[in-house]
């Protein structure tokens, strides 16, 4: 159940933060020059897709935290950074929503006052999200490296 736990952990967690990377750092500077404005409505359907990947990975996330772990404070930090990223979620959608709502004005070149602001907190708020998710990884990481090794010590002894 290890090799599973961990592997879906991973899989999950690249999947949604490595997709926010690719998406923020290639296809939006793309979609900018080639498309201009009309842009927003891929980068809206891709949003709501990133969004459904983390609501989809904070469950297995979450069952790691409490895997077992030697260190409580490591896995108090793990608890901490997961909850920053369902937190972190949670107002990406709300603002996500916030957003799409403004989409038919923005493609009317019409844009609302609050654009600008929600904007920026929706940006700012992921970068805060792949700052916790990083975290998360490294922490992950000597969690797994920490219990592999009190593992084989206990299957050393034992022999």
């Amino acid at each position: 159940m290890t090799i599973f736990r961990r592997f879906l952990v991973m899989t999950v967690l690249f999947f949604w933060q490595g997709g926010f990377v690719f998406f923020s750092g290639v296809v939006v500077p793309i979609g900018r020059e080639e498309i201009g404005k009309d842009q927003s409505l891929i980068t809206s359907r891709v949003s709501y897709y990133i969004n459904l990947a983390g609501a989809v990975a904070v469950a297995p996330l979450l069952w790691d935290v409490f895997a077992p772990d030697p260190s409580l404070r490591r896995r108090r930090l793990r608890a901490m950074l997961w909850l920053i990223l369902m937190l972190t979620l949670l107002a990406q959608v709300y603002l996500y929503y916030q957003l799409l709502a403004m989409l038919p004005d923005i493609m009317n070149n019409n844009y609302p006052p609050s654009f600008s602001l929600e904007h920026r907190a929706y940006l700012w708020i992921s970068t805060a999200q792949l700052a916790a998710a990083i975290g998360y990884m490294v922490t992950m990481l000597l969690a797994w490296r920490a219990q592999d090794h009190v593992e084989g010590h206990a299957a050393a002894v034992a022999d």
